[in-house]
This record gives C-alpha cells, sequence and structure tokens, in this order.
C-alpha cells in the first residue's frame, strides 16, 4: 500500500525490489532499493541496505525505515518506531539477522521519482583499476550526490580465462531532465 501525500509505502517483507519500484514508479515515487532488483527489501533492509541513489535519499536504505509492524519472541504483535515500541524499532534499523523478532511490515519513506535516470558505462583494460579508483575518489567530493558510480570487476568480453578481466565502471544520474543528467554525467566523461 502507497500513501501518496505522505511518501510512504507500507511494504510487507516478501516483496522484491523491483516490485517496490514498480509499484512506486506507477505513482512517481522511488525508495532506495538493491542494486539487484530480486532481493526482497526484508533481507535487504535489515542487513541495513546501502540502495540505489542513497547517498541523494537518506543514506542507508535502512535510515528509511519509518516504522516496522512485528511479533515478538512472545508472540505480541507491536507497531514500532522511534517513539513507540523504540527498542524494537532501532534493532531493526542496525541489528542485521539475528533480530529477536519478525518482522510483517515495513512502512518505509519514499522520493519522488526522478524523470531521467541515466547511465554512462565505461570499460577499461584491469591494470588501470588502480588508477580509476583514484579518479573516482578524486570525483567523489566534486559530483552531485544523486550522481551514483559504480565498479566491478568482470571477464573480459572475449575472455578464454578467467585472468583476462575488465574494470567496468557505471555512472548512474538520477535527474529530472536529460540535460542536467548530462550536467550530471560531464565529470565522470572529462575525467
Amino acid at each position: 500500500q502507497i500513501d501518496t501525500d505522505a511518501r510512504i509505502a507500507h511494504v510487507q517483507p516478501g516483496v522484491l525490489g523491483r516490485i517496490l519500484n514498480w509499484r512506486l514508479g506507477e505513482v512517481g515515487l522511488a525508495f532506495p532499493t538493491a542494486h539487484c532488483g530480486m532481493v526482497p527489501v526484508s533481507g535487504f533492509l535489515l542487513g541495513g541496505g546501502l540502495g540505489l541513489n542513497s547517498v541523494a535519499w537518506g543514506g542507508m536504505s535502512v535510515f528509511n525505515i519509518e516504522a516496522i509492524d512485528l511479533v515478538n519472541a512472545s508472540g505480541e504483535r507491536l507497531h514500532a518506531s522511534a517513539t513507540e515500541n523504540a527498542d524494537y524499532f532501532w534493532a531493526a534499523r542496525g541489528g542485521g539477522p539475528g533480530l529477536f523478532f519478525t518482522v510483517t511490515r515495513f512502512h518505509l519513506r519514499c522520493y519522488p521519482l526522478p524523470r531521467c535516470i541515466t547511465t554512462d558505462t565505461y570499460i577499461l583494460p584491469f591494470d588501470e583499476l588502480v588508477e580509476l579508483s583514484s579518479a573516482m575518489g578524486e570525483l567523489g567530493p566534486q559530483i552531485d550526490p544523486r550522481l551514483e558510480m559504480l565498479t566491478v570487476v568482470v571477464p573480459a568480453p572475449s575472455a578464454r580465462t578467467a585472468d583476462e578481466r575488465v574494470a567496468v565502471l557505471a555512472a548512474t544520474a538520477f535527474a529530472d531532465t536529460s540535460q542536467e543528467a548530462a550536467w550530471m554525467l560531464e565529470p565522470v566523461a572529462a575525467h
């Protein structure tokens, strides 16, 4: 269920991130879900969750939990927030997989959906990974917080052995116009 006025999504724990994004997108909202859309919100959030566009959307995704519904070890059904049953609330926002209760519903703060999400991808030789990492470190403080940079190492497209790898940089702008996205991505292209 989505309260569009309050920008709160009421989500059961088994909902996949891509399903949450799809439903939120229908009403112009978004949430920093996992980079892989097949991850259920429960494991992602209870593990801390560093999601899409997280810098601009409140840091770690778990920081966007407004409240939870739960069943505790005694079988009681409770609602927990910063002001109600707060010990359960704070445990869910940092306790990880060893919780002493089961979350049955998350109440999540959502954000306006960017209208122009654009990604530039760069593939570099593996031996340039250190230089790439250094460049990303230099760029980090200078870029718009709505620009997300992610680097992975994968087998080269034409690899014949596991040792043939490349570094891939994906720079994603969470913008509202194509011009704004281009402006956000320009420092990466220029560097």
